[in-house]
């Protein structure tokens, strides 16, 4: 379980590449996919860029390290 505000690291499963999970305390708010539970995260290679996405998603394409 990934804690709400968060320093954890996560891979991405298919590309090897580490990323610094920042916050589990995001919704998506667009009309359509109101109060969507999102993850934000950044590149550890690239710190200025932030990413979102949908939390289940993100489990099944990132593995979080211990």
């Amino acid at each position: 379980m990934i804690l709400s505000t968060t320093t954890q690291k996560a891979i991405h499963l298919k590309t090897g590449e580490e990323y610094q999970v920042l916050s589990t305390l995001v919704y998506n708010c667009t009309n359509s996919h109101a109060d969507q539970h999102m993850i934000l995260y950044r590149s550890i290679k690239n710190q200025e860029m932030l990413f979102v996405r949908e939390s289940k998603e993100f489990m099944e394409k990132f593995k979080i390290l211990p």
